[in-house]
């Protein structure tokens, strides 16, 4: 009789590799379709992953543009008034 294996499902992190996004990211978008896990280690179904992988599709430029704007606020440095 043949056994019915259960296919392993993809990990939060996994996912994130896969995708080439970081996992902050994936669980942002996770949070937008209200796709709930608890941490990176949470396992998601293959119906879950095809959403993920449609929102990010759809939204590549929406995921850009929140990168580049983290990016610019993280190396704006505080101008330092030269004393006179």
């Amino acid at each position: 009789s043949m056994i019915m294996r259960e296919k392993k499902k993809i990990k939060v992190y996994e996912l994130a590799r896969t995708l080439k996004i970081k996992e902050r990211e994936l669980l942002a978008v996770l949070v937008e379709l209200n796709i709930e896990v608890s941490t990176k280690f949470s396992p998601l179904s293959d119906e879950d992953v095809d959403r993920v992988k449609t929102w990010c599709e759809q939204n590549r430029q929406k995921l850009e543009l929140a990168r580049a704007e983290k990016a610019t606020t993280r190396r704006r440095r505080r101008r330092i008034t030269p004393k006179t």
